[in-house]
């Protein structure tokens, strides 16, 4: 079900009263409930841009903005009440406690008291806080900071996340706790939208990427059609174990060997040319496999 949908929006800094930047270019953008997006760009390309004019933290110039709950149009201050939001860095009140931090950032939102103090405890339970809960932010390491925030943006039971490198300061358990948290709000019915450099986390967590460059999304896939948008893929061949391979092979493709079975990596364009080597040697091919698409050799083809 349809959440926000952008047409053609454009958004400027003023660099002085008669120059003016454009940062986001004709952004058209569609984002459904029970979907996990990633939003994947070098540094500069306007994500975090996206992200808070997304949520009315920046004015937008040009273009519409079009906020749905349950199918229905709805005005944007309704939208926000149920919109949670993990920027990249937050300076933090030197001595506010996490418990206080929450019940301070729960009170932005239509919560009656009692249900707020049961829905703090519940969220430091649920981010893997609650021995934490009384002590200063100050105190609290960079990937605890993380997960208060992470909890700070739970306490609408969003229909909506936006999340701004929301693995970052993490360590392994941890990501694999968050991995699993933002699945679960997945499978209740919220969308999410995370913007990471981490493209393996994008790739296991992710339904679809949107890839902006320069302030414009230039790429739009779902992730299960990753394969198909690879421009040029691998491809694995493998022959059976010979005394030497010809020179012409072995100095010019990535050859391994393993268990008497030898194989020979190549990129799809290039196998027709080594078909033809290999015939002209007499070398039989045992078996050809297309490797999967990795994220980061999309993300960089589509960069250049």
């Amino acid at each position: 079900m349809k959440s926000i949908e952008l047409t053609n929006i454009s958004t400027y800094y003023k660099k002085s009263i008669f120059q003016k930047t454009k940062v986001l270019r004709n952004i058209d953008l569609k984002l459904q409930k029970g979907k996990i997006y990633g939003l994947l760009g070098p540094n500069g390309a306007g994500k975090t841009t996206l992200i808070k004019t997304l949520l009315g933290l920046l004015r937008k110039h040009d273009g519409t903005i079009s906020y749905y709950n349950e199918g229905k149009k709805v005005s944007r201050v309704k939208w926000l009440q149920r919109v949670g939001f993990v920027p990249e860095e937050v300076t933090f009140s030197q001595n506010i406690t996490g418990r206080n931090f929450l019940k301070l950032m729960g009170n932005l939102y239509p919560i009656n008291k009692k249900d707020l103090t049961q829905r703090v405890k519940d969220l430091f339970q649920l981010v893997g806080l609650e021995s934490e809960k009384e002590k200063s932010i100050n105190a609290y390491s960079k990937g605890m900071k993380k997960r208060l925030l992470i909890a700070q943006a739970l306490l609408c039971n969003p229909h909506m996340l936006f999340l701004d490198e929301p693995m970052a300061g993490l360590d392994p358990k941890q990501r694999n706790q968050m991995r699993s948290l933002f699945t679960q709000y997945k499978d209740q019915g919220t969308g999410i939208l995370i913007s990471s450099h981490e493209l393996p986390e994008i790739q296991m967590i992710c339904d679809a990427i949107f890839l902006i460059k320069d302030g414009q999304i230039i790429l739009t896939e779902n992730l299960d059609s990753l394969d198909s948008f690879q421009s040029n893929p691998e491809v694995q061949l493998a022959i059976n174990d010979i005394n030497e391979l010809p020179q012409k092979i072995s100095t010019k493709y990535h050859c391994s060997e393993e268990h008497g079975r030898i194989t020979i990596s190549v990129k799809q364009d290039n196998l027709q040319e080594l078909l033809a080597v290999l015939n002209d040697n007499g070398i039989a091919v045992k078996n050809i496999q297309t490797g999967s698409a990795n994220l980061e050799k999309v993300f960089l083809n589509n960069l250049k």
